[in-house]
């Protein structure tokens, strides 16, 4: 599944605790798909690469429950 980016937003110094940061939006995406029945509590995988950075969901970790 292909999502369309907007690459014309910029995150200076590295702003983590922005709303669309990785590290915020991959646990909010895993908790939206575990509950759509796309994966399973330990199955499957995500992984969103951000710029130079790729930030990789664990396995055999209950997706709903990564924070």
């Amino acid at each position: 599944m292909s999502v369309p980016v907007d690459r014309s937003t910029s995150y200076e110094n590295g702003d983590s605790n922005h709303s669309e940061h990785p590290t915020i939006l991959v646990p909010q995406l895993l908790k939206q798909f575990y509950n759509l029945g796309w994966v399973t509590g330990t199955g499957g995988g995500i992984s969103v690469k951000f710029g130079d950075e790729l930030y990789v969901a664990p396995s055999g970790v209950q997706k709903e429950r990564i924070k």
